[in-house]
């Protein structure tokens, strides 16, 4: 039970399972169906889409894992999701640069 401003809630017990990360589930979804559907057509940005859609998930494990171990890991591992969605904009943005050049340059 949660209190907040002399009202209680109850609380879901998924979001403490998992950290909260539970609401990135449908941008995880997303990107596996991305991945999959640019593999299948051969697509040329299709590696970098897959490598996205890998660092996410191993984003979200670090979130996901982050409270049960912050009694063993002074740092925790929170920052691992700073650290790896930034570089799935990076892989995004190479993707970008590299297999979708302005037109008339290629």
């Amino acid at each position: 039970m949660a209190i907040a401003a002399g009202i209680t809630t109850k609380t879901d017990a998924a979001p403490a399972l998992f950290n909260g990360s539970l609401q990135y589930a449908p941008a995880l979804i997303a990107l596996e169906v991305f991945a999959g559907l640019t593999q299948l057509r051969q697509h040329p940005a299709r590696h970098y889409i897959l490598a996205v859609a890998l660092t996410f998930f191993a984003a979200l494990v670090f979130r996901s894992i982050d409270l049960s171990l912050c009694a063993r890991l002074s740092t925790g591992t929170h920052f691992m999701w700073h650290l790896l969605n930034g570089l799935m904009v990076g892989i995004l943005l190479q993707a970008l640069v590299v297999r979708f050049p302005p037109k008339g340059t290629g």
